[in-house]
């Protein structure tokens, strides 16, 4: 489809501005699933660039949560957070709700990276509770997998073990070896061993099968 609209469009040059921001989010989303983080940012960069000039704040505000999530990949917790916070700043002026949760995930994770563990437990478990009163599963067991990793790094293994054991419980397939590392992690670090082995095996083999994991990828082949 896209090598379609390309050819009719003179490489996406004449792409009005809506069409063009959903086409450069697209690839963006594309680049992503092959590893290419640098590309993704420029593509999202053009798909806000064509969103402001259709005057379509609320993708905007969709992209900046997508562009800073991309930079958290790339280890520049700096830039994540400002585009987070510049997402949240967005949702909340436009009473976007679903965008300000998952600004909130997100967020969450780069505070833990950072090691404010405190302020990250409280953007995590807002978007948790969002998840658990939409009956939104993979929401709430991703907000769960982010929350183990708090507490694991704050030294609280009980719960840390408990989260991931819900979030392997409650994430869809794609999402299944990231819970079952964290779990593998925390069984880990309570020196049992034989049963964390069994988990990171599991891990190991549905990411085989699978091919690719968006998040947890590293931890689940660095705990096995």
């Amino acid at each position: 489809i896209l090598a379609r609209v390309s050819a009719e469009t003179d490489g996406y040059a004449t792409l009005e501005p809506l069409g063009a921001a959903k086409v450069h989010a697209v690839r963006a989303a594309r680049a992503l699933h092959t590893g290419d983080q640098a590309a993704a940012i420029a593509r999202y960069e053009q798909a806000i660039a064509a969103a402001a000039a259709a005057g379509d704040a609320r993708t905007i505000a969709d992209l900046h949560g997508h562009v800073a999530a991309t930079w958290a990949d790339l280890g520049q917790l700096d830039e994540a957070e400002a585009g987070l916070r510049q997402a949240l700043a967005d949702a909340d002026r436009l009473d976007l709700a679903h965008i300000r949760v998952w600004a909130n995930l997100n967020l969450g994770s780069v505070l833990t990276a950072s090691g404010r563990l405190e302020e990250a437990r409280r953007a995590i478990t807002q978007a948790l509770e969002f998840g658990r009163k939409q009956g939104d599963q993979r929401l709430e067991g991703a907000a769960q997998l982010y929350l183990s990793t708090v507490s694991f790094l704050g030294g609280d293994l009980r719960d840390a073990e408990q989260r991931a054991r819900m979030a392997s419980e409650i994430l869809p397939a794609p999402l299944q070896p990231a819970a079952l590392a964290a779990l593998a992690r925390a069984v880990l670090a309570a020196v049992r061993v034989k049963e964390a082995l069994q988990h990171a095996r599991l891990a190991n083999e549905l990411l085989a099968t699978i091919g690719h994991v968006e998040d947890y990828e590293s931890l689940v082949r660095l705990v096995l």
